[in-house]
């Protein structure tokens, strides 16, 4: 059964779909930049000075309806009035430099890598389950990158814990045991300020960790 949907808003508005090729194996997307300029990732200058094109090949990125999505992308390279340097653009930050996975592609198993301590063998059989096939090279670079919470937001987080949930603070590297993670996020949920503390209505356990990990 062939896949049919509107796909172009999950991709840069730069990105044109040429061909789509729905296979039993994976959903390939064959995407061509249109852009115009691009800003100089040296020195921040604007260029419309194209020198070429440079095709990037297998670009993994999230599933759709549990198939693997493979990405092939021609990209536009430019030329830097100022600083004269040849440069890729990367529209939206979508991609990653030197990786073959998108950038919400790894901030997703990054999230997952979290979640798993750290293991790369674990995270690797999980990210298989949900239809991104990769090696454990590509898991084991993968960052455990900070979340983006405000000071006065961490504050309150590790306030209510502290005085409502006091063994929470003794979980090892701020892993806090899952049935108790989901309690204290759904409490959050129930009882921030939402007029000062809005993302906190949104808030994941995933960022309740690190928040914890963070009061020591």
């Amino acid at each position: 059964m062939k896949i049919r949907a509107n796909f172009h808003s999950l991709f840069p508005n730069v990105f044109h779909i040429k061909k789509i090729k729905d296979s039993e194996q994976n959903l390939l997307f064959h995407l061509e930049s249109t852009s115009t300029d691009a800003i100089c990732p040296y020195c921040g200058t604007a260029s419309n000075t194209i020198h070429g094109k440079r095709y990037r090949k297998n670009i993994s990125d999230l599933p759709f309806l549990d198939k693997p999505v493979i990405l092939n992308i021609t990209l536009n390279e430019y030329t830097c009035p100022k600083c004269s340097k040849n440069y890729i653009e990367n529209p939206d930050s979508f991609l990653l430099e030197r990786k073959s996975i998108s950038a919400r592609c790894e901030k997703y198993l990054s999230e997952l890598k979290y979640s798993l301590n750290g293991s790369i063998c674990d995270t690797l059989k999980f990210a298989n389950y949900a239809h991104i096939p990769l090696n454990r090279g590509v898991i084991r670079y993968i960052p455990i990158k900070d979340i983006d919470i405000t000071d006065s937001d961490k504050l309150w987080i590790q306030d209510f814990v502290r005085n409502k949930y006091p063994d929470a603070q003794t979980a090892p590297k701020g892993k806090i045991p899952s049935p108790l993670a989901e309690k204290i996020v759904r409490e959050i949920h129930l009882n921030c300020e939402k007029s000062l503390h809005p993302n906190l209505v949104t808030l994941s356990v995933y960022e309740l960790n690190c928040v914890i990990s963070q009061d020591k």
